[in-house]
């Protein structure tokens, strides 16, 4: 099981990535920018984030990636070892970049949390920025396992299923049609528990569009287990 996984479209290849231009005219969004705005091409993101987080750990393996369809947002990961980095990366509006920490377990895709990046501008440093993200993933990729822990040990009673699955829907981190997946995913559940839960969760991410999956989970996770652990990071 991938972070990101899409139930009709492919990630894209190192040479389509690379051809995907960072600045293009996308009509009234332009005005919206400011002078100062200059995109970031999407391969030599993932590449330098690929670069600090090999630096850091020893290993990075090569990023997977979904372009939106005028490839102006590209939503992908990049793993190292059991450690997960969440990328969404928008060169649409104000280009704004997302990077989400995370574990996947037991075949349960767990959103630690996320750090909002830099904005694009022209004066942008990108190989400081990548590397100052990459420290902060470090740090909140640590509380994976007593997030992990605590999700698991956690009982939901079906009310509070039903009360935790509504207000997803609610909220948008899924589209009402497809809570009939979900309880599909949950059926004959017992004794279950909040992992049970966000692994159907899980189950179901792939119908969503790459770009909003790793938003939603993360959501759907802070339903859960609202708050990281207090434990100090050292």
């Amino acid at each position: 099981m991938d972070l990101i996984e899409h139930s009709s479209r492919t990630p894209v290849s190192a040479t389509t990535l690379k051809k995907t231009p960072a600045d293009v005219d996308w009509g009234s969004v332009r005005s919206k920018r400011g002078g100062n705005w200059k995109g970031v091409p999407h391969a030599k993101l993932f590449a330098t984030l690929r670069n600090h987080i090999g630096n850091a750990t020893g290993a990075a393996d090569e990023p997977k990636v979904w372009l939106s369809h005028n490839g102006g947002i590209a939503a992908g990961f990049i793993r190292s070892k059991t450690k997960w980095m969440g990328v969404c990366a928008s060169n649409i509006s104000l280009g704004r970049l997302l990077i989400y920490p995370a574990v996947v377990v037991d075949g349960c895709r767990v959103v630690i949390d996320g750090l909002i990046g830099p904005k694009y501008t022209q004066t942008l440093d990108l190989d400081d920025e990548c590397m100052a993200l990459v420290g902060g993933w470090l740090d909140l990729i640590r509380y994976g396992e007593e997030i992990v822990a605590e999700l698991r040990v956690r009982p939901l009673t079906d009310s509070d299923v039903s009360r935790i699955v509504m207000k997803a829907a609610r909220d948008g981190l899924i589209p009402w049609k497809f809570l009939g997946f979900l309880d599909r995913a949950f059926a004959g559940q017992k004794d279950c528990t909040a992992l049970d839960l966000l692994r159907a969760f899980s189950s179901v991410t792939p119908k969503l569009l790459p770009e909003d999956q790793l938003g939603s989970l993360l959501k759907f996770r802070q339903l859960l287990s609202p708050k990281l652990p207090k434990t100090e990071v050292a």
